[in-house]
């Protein structure tokens, strides 16, 4: 594997036909086994071994095992996937073999729950592959460091946090519920508390992406008092930066869900958090704006100094689609007032955010709704004068162009009531302004707005809403 691609690409190749030999669980009876542990009151069934595929069948030494699954390791957590052109299914087979055949290696087992996490994050077909495989028993017992507080103990505990992040970040709702059911939502908590940096940051991690999935999740998690330990560490200045910005982000997944997070619930970390506004870290300069937005605090949050701008450059440059996603969102929280509207447009806010909506591709769904709404929710509170600026910047296109059905829910009452009323401002706006004719409604026609009211009279919205 290490004389380059080619031979890389044949190691590969004869790992796939080896593992299928090796002395494991058929994928049927791994299958059946992961879907019984999950059962509440099942028991494990023992599986069998299954005979090799083949009478030529070759063993693999462990010398070669141990250079295959490095290699192999190697490849999945630098994110390159595709070295590896085994399939995900005989990775993770690869990796439980791995880690019931050496149990006392901890440095093999580090690499096998390496693989592990990377198959895992490699996508859907990766986690689903990890559960068949049986893994998730092995890495919740590794979580609990029962091997003690060895160095090696721990490098394998915060390895299987990092795993059981990767295998819990799936959007799969079932693969989520088939890993919570082994039990490491519990030990996660306690693990924020842990003294190595590595253990409490991944555990944070794990956390925040489950809390992220739903509200349903997100109480999953704050039913276990998920939130104390996290703002402990929020408000713990000792704490390492990088265990800080991750529990900022997750604190900041649980106020994103209604019911939001009362602000008495934040009010022993507030110093802390407006602290780190003035954070050089992007992230979790945003994430703390967003915590503050989401319980009411807009006017702590673009009181500091620079925010506004700090804003628009986020929006404009930024690489990190999720910040820019809850830059988007900061956006409309802090759009109160003209005031704060005019704060929007005098930075540049409101240019980035139509920079993104014309961009081409255009942007994921998501962000394409948060960015409409911002300025939708400009439109409709701003001055006259203020809504003349959106006109020139080219709201009304955006509004019967990137908000027609296709890209916004039509069945979503708040959201079309706000896209008319947001019209209705700038035909007002226009009257006030230019007299006649009113240019902004030639705008609007020129933009197809006429044929966009057309549709309220064939039922295509609710009563309510016609």
């Amino acid at each position: 594997a290490e004389g380059g691609r080619g031979a890389a690409r044949a190691a590969a190749e004869a790992l796939a036909a080896a593992v299928g030999t090796l002395d494991i669980c058929s994928p049927q009876k791994i299958r059946a086994t992961a879907r019984a542990e999950v059962l509440p009151g099942g028991a494990l069934p023992t599986a069998s071994p299954s005979a090799p595929s083949s009478p030529a069948a070759v063993p693999l030494g462990e010398a070669a095992l141990r250079a295959v699954l490095e290699w192999a390791a190697r490849s999945y957590t630098s994110g390159d996937e595709r070295a590896l052109s085994a399939d995900a299914e005989a990775a993770a087979r690869l990796a439980r073999v791995a880690l019931g055949a050496w149990r006392g290696d901890v440095d093999f087992q580090l690499c096998a729950v390496g693989l592990a996490g990377g198959v895992a994050a490699s996508g859907a077909r990766g986690v689903g592959a990890v559960l068949d495989a049986g893994l998730l028993p092995r890495l919740v017992h590794f979580l609990k460091g029962e091997g003690g507080h060895t160095r090696g103990a721990v490098r394998l505990q915060a390895a299987a946090c990092g795993a059981l992040g990767a295998v819990l970040a799936t959007p799969t709702e079932a693969h989520k519920l088939m890993a919570l059911a082994h039990g490491p939502l519990p030990i996660l908590v306690q693990l924020v508390r842990a003294k190595d940096e590595d253990v409490c940051h991944a555990a944070v991690c794990a956390l925040g992406v489950v809390a992220h999935h739903s509200p349903e999740f997100r109480d999953l998690v704050c039913g276990l008092d998920a939130l104390a330990p996290l703002l402990e560490l929020l408000a713990d200045a000792g704490a390492s930066h990088k265990a800080r910005s991750a529990a900022t982000c997750a604190v900041y997944f649980i106020c994103s869900h209604r019911p939001r997070l009362v602000q008495d619930a934040l009010e022993p970390v507030l110093a802390s958090l407006e602290a780190d506004l003035d954070s050089d870290d992007d992230s979790a300069f945003i994430h703390v704006s967003a915590i503050l937005c989401l319980c009411g605090l807009q006017d702590r949050a673009s009181s500091v100094c620079g925010f506004f701008p700090r804003l628009a450059k986020l929006l404009e440059h930024c690489q990190d689609a999720q910040v820019q996603l809850t830059a988007c969102s900061v956006a409309r929280e802090v759009a109160t007032s003209p005031g704060q509207i005019q704060q929007l447009v005098d930075a540049g806010v409101i240019k980035a955010l139509m920079g993104l909506l014309q961009r081409r591709p255009l942007p994921h769904n998501d962000m394409l709704a948060r960015a409409s709404k911002t300025l939708l929710k400009a439109t409709v509170g701003g001055t006259s004068l203020q809504v003349s600026h959106l006109v020139q910047q080219g709201i009304a296109e955006v509004l019967c162009k990137n908000l027609l059905p296709g890209h916004m829910n039509r069945a979503n009452k708040s959201v079309a009531k706000l896209m008319l009323n947001a019209a209705l401002k700038i035909l007002q706006a226009g009257e006030q302004l230019n007299g006649a004719p009113n240019h902004h409604k030639r705008r609007l026609d020129m933009a197809g707005f006429s044929s966009y009211l057309f549709s309220f009279e064939h039922g295509a919205f609710p009563a309510e809403v016609t």
